[in-house]
């Protein structure tokens, strides 16, 4: 039986590329599958701000969509 391992930095690009690539609906579930929750996504966004490509409103937008999926 495998684990399913949550909140990860793999999980955390992944919703960002979908955000930056327009792809909201995506990145929201993607949030919400994995179990992100905003200060999760601030956290991840901190340790790899100079390598990625979105903004904190962004990031906002996102905890707010998988908000509402849940």
């Amino acid at each position: 039986m495998t684990t399913k391992k949550y909140r990860t930095q793999k999980q955390f690009i992944q919703i960002i590329e979908n955000a930056s690539n327009n792809n909201w609906s995506d990145a929201f579930k993607g949030a919400e599958e994995y179990g992100f929750y905003a200060h999760d996504l601030v956290e991840h966004y901190e340790k790899l701000k100079d390598e990625i490509n979105i903004n904190i409103v962004d990031l906002i937008y996102i905890a707010e969509g998988a908000q509402k999926l849940r």
